[in-house]
């Protein structure tokens, strides 16, 4: 296992420990543990397994990067939609959506080189969504 450091900051982040196994196949990380302990509770721990691989014949044994993603859109949305909106949680949105859209280009990228077909296609309307979004923070699409 080695600590993953890179949600660190002052604020409410250095009560968080998040631990990573040690790189398996393809050198990937595939199982994470995320620890929230202040000392006032017993600690929360939250286990997250990712996918190893998935080839069409694999079984599905946990959570993908675009899942992930899709759950801090869900949560960033919901912030926006509030008293707690702000320019800096619209533009977490915008780049949290732009690597949702980037992940969803693998699986079509690996069609194209290897000819065979997949289920997981783009789908237009998340590039305008985003196209709509950039536009709204001043950048033009495909800046970041």
């Amino acid at each position: 296992m080695h600590e993953v450091y890179d949600h660190r900051d002052r604020g409410v982040n250095a009560a968080i420990t998040i631990e990573a196994d040690d790189a398996r196949q393809f050198g990937v990380s595939s199982f994470y543990s995320v620890k929230v302990e202040d000392g006032s509770a017993a600690p929360l721990v939250v286990c997250i397994p990712f996918q190893e691989r998935w080839d069409g014949n694999s079984a599905l044994r946990g959570v993908t990067e675009e899942a992930l993603c899709a759950v801090l859109i869900d949560r960033l949305r919901s912030i926006q939609m509030g008293p707690l909106a702000n320019t800096e949680t619209n533009r977490a949105l915008v780049y949290t959506q732009k690597a949702l859209h980037a992940l969803k280009q693998r699986p079509r990228l690996r069609t194209i080189a290897s000819g065979t077909p997949t289920p997981f296609e783009a789908v237009d309307h998340e590039t305008t969504s985003l196209r709509i979004i950039d536009e709204s923070l001043g950048e033009s699409p495909g800046a970041g």
